[in-house]
C-alpha cells in the first residue's frame, strides 16, 4: 500500500510540475506578445495614446502574475 501511495504522490508531483512549466511558458509568451504590442502602439500612436497605456498596464499585470508564480514555486520547493 505504501508503494502505491508513493507512486501516486510522484505522479501528482510530475503532473503539477508540468502544469507549472506550461503556465510559466504561457506567461512568458504572453509577456513577449504584449510587449511587442505596446511598442507598436507607442511607435505608431504615441506614448500617451490610450492603447499604449492600456497595453502597458496589461503588460504590468502579466509580469506581476509571472513573478507571483515564480515566488509561489520557490516557496513550495523550499518547503519540500
Amino acid at each position: 500500500m505504501k508503494d502505491i501511495i508513493r507512486v501516486i504522490k510522484t505522479s501528482c508531483r510530475r503532473e503539477i510540475s508540468l502544469m507549472n512549466e506550461y503556465q510559466i511558458s504561457h506567461l512568458l509568451l504572453s509577456i513577449s506578445i504584449k510587449r511587442e504590442e505596446m511598442v507598436f502602439f507607442a511607435e505608431t500612436k504615441g506614448l500617451n495614446e490610450h492603447l499604449t497605456l492600456k497595453a502597458s498596464q496589461e503588460l504590468d499585470e502579466l509580469i506581476i502574475s509571472y513573478q507571483k508564480k515564480l515566488l509561489s514555486l520557490n516557496k513550495s520547493f523550499s518547503m519540500k
